[in-house]
């Protein structure tokens, strides 16, 4: 990469931890972690030995935890081990595991392990510790949307320029001038602002315009820096639209449904039947049960165009193949090397899940699901539905639903973000602790009552002091007194 690149890439550390002495803690580690992975470049940084590389995702962890060591250090001895955390803690182990199982040794599997921890548990890890109560959500929500809307002016750019903003600022693409081909849709341009593939930037435009208009049906956000959110929600709209990912268009559409169900019949039943959805497709799909032929002839039969749906069956028959030779190691995987592809296939893992099914197997696919899901499910049982659009209820809950979009897009897709584990660590502390009080306090001023009943004793006490009180003010004011 460009010698700008690795400045750009030696200035955050320095620019991070300014953020943590200018601002707040907080906003020091959501600048670490979404700013880094928002703005940073590609193929760029810096091995480090014995520990996962200075890259851009290595930069956002790093960046955010040097802030914490040295201007919040304390808040790391507030954290708890509890039982939702178990899950991602043994997400990032799992490598290791696999490793030792396929005989490729300790050291495999720690570097594995550590680099895991640092694209997975470092940023929840980070969400957990700050973000953990009704309060620290909202403002990791607004943070969220914020962000969405910095977004908005690049995205139309390259919309209109195509997709050459890395190029022009880092000197290369994320994945090379061919990535420029995929690009072109609809006779336009899918853009990819900073971030590896459009389709990564559709979903996250996805989880910023449904956080925002959340935020913005409960009332939380009415303003953001001055300027009104019935202007800014249309314009994240927009931009979401013309980003041209349909995937990222049916996930909003599902998100809004839960989010209006919610709000009219009270009811999370949609929000709990796609987590459990979820968890089916993902064991008949490790189990060889699922056969997508059925679904793709369904596709054709709509009319749907054939480039879309062919894309979808090109999926389906890699995904076939590569279960099938992960099977061979259905508990613990293959491991890393490259041993997950099948040796007489030329194959293309296009989703997520298929990837950690190969290298680390069942063990890897219920770990990673539960360790995303399962705060879902407990931030449902903590806070009914018909709270969801309470001010203080109303962050959590729109963060509770992008999740496990996120999670369905990575059964079609493999984009990698931590973002996304930022949002897990935040909802995990609000899931894990009480439900919180959604009455307000009263003031101090109100805790009494202004006027309150009174005996009928007390009543002529009262009259009693009040003559005496005017007879004192007639003396006061009498012509004698004022010689």
């Amino acid at each position: 990469m460009s010698p700008q690149a690795q400045l750009v890439m030696l200035l955050w550390l320095p620019f991070v931890l300014y953020i943590f002495k200018r601002y707040s803690p907080s906003v020091g580690v959501m600048v670490g972690i979404i700013g880094g992975w928002l703005f940073l470049p590609w193929k760029s940084g810096f091995k480090i030995p014995l520990l996962p590389a200075y890259d851009k995702m290595g930069a956002t962890g790093y960046s955010a935890l040097v802030g914490v060591a040295i201007f919040d250090s304390q808040r790391f001895n507030k954290f708890k081990l509890g039982s939702l955390e178990y899950p991602m803690l043994l997400w990032c182990i799992s490598s290791f595991i696999s490793s030792i199982s396929n005989g490729l040794g300790p050291y495999d599997g720690l570097a594995s392990s550590l680099a895991k921890t640092m694209t997975w548990g470092v940023p929840y890890f980070l969400g957990r510790i700050y973000f953990n109560n009704l309060a620290g959500i909202r403002e990791l929500a607004i943070g969220i949307f914020a962000a969405g809307v910095i977004y908005v002016p690049l995205a139309l750019y390259e919309i209109r320029m195509s997709p050459v903003l890395h190029k022009m600022i880092y000197g290369g693409y994320p994945r090379g001038i061919a990535s420029i081909m995929q690009a072109k849709r609809y006779g336009g341009f899918r853009p990819f602002v900073f971030m590896e593939h459009g389709l990564e930037l559709g979903v996250w435009f996805m989880a910023t315009s449904l956080i925002g208009i959340w935020l913005w049906r409960s009332g939380v956000l009415k303003k953001l820096w001055n300027q009104p959110m019935i202007l800014l929600i249309p314009l994240m709209l927009i931009t979401f639209v013309l980003v041209k990912s349909t995937g990222a268009w049916g996930l909003l559409g599902f998100g809004l449904t839960i989010m209006l169900v919610a709000q009219f019949l009270k009811l999370s039943l949609p929000l709990v039947g796609l987590v459990l959805l979820i968890f089916y497709y993902l064991y008949i799909a490790c189990t060889g049960l699922f056969h997508g032929g059925d679904i793709i002839a369904f596709l054709y039969q709509l009319g749907i165009p054939y480039e879309r749906v062919s894309s979808l069956e090109f999926r389906f028959a890699n995904e076939e193949i590569m279960g099938g030779w992960a099977r061979h190691r259905i508990l613990f995987g293959w491991g890393g090397w490259g041993r997950n592809f099948p040796p007489d296939f030329e194959t293309i893992p296009d989703s997520l899940y298929i990837q950690i099914f190969g290298v680390n197997g069942m063990f890897g696919v219920l770990t990673w699901g539960l360790a995303i899901l399962l705060p879902v499910c407990c931030f449902c049982l903590r806070y009914p539905a018909k709270n969801w659009f309470h001010p203080k209820v109303a962050p959590a809950a729109a963060i509770a639903t992008v999740l496990p979009l996120y999670v369905l897009d990575c059964l079609q897709n493999s984009m990698i973000n931590p973002i996304y584990a930022f949002m897990c660590g935040g909802l995990t502390g609000v899931a894990s602790s009480p439900p919180e009080s959604l009455k307000d306090k009263p003031s101090k001023k109100s805790s009494k009552p202004r006027y309150a009943k009174s005996t009928p004793q007390q009543s002529q006490v009262r009259k009693g002091r009040n003559r005496q009180g005017h007879r004192r003010n007639k003396v006061r004011r009498s012509p004698k007194n004022m010689i």
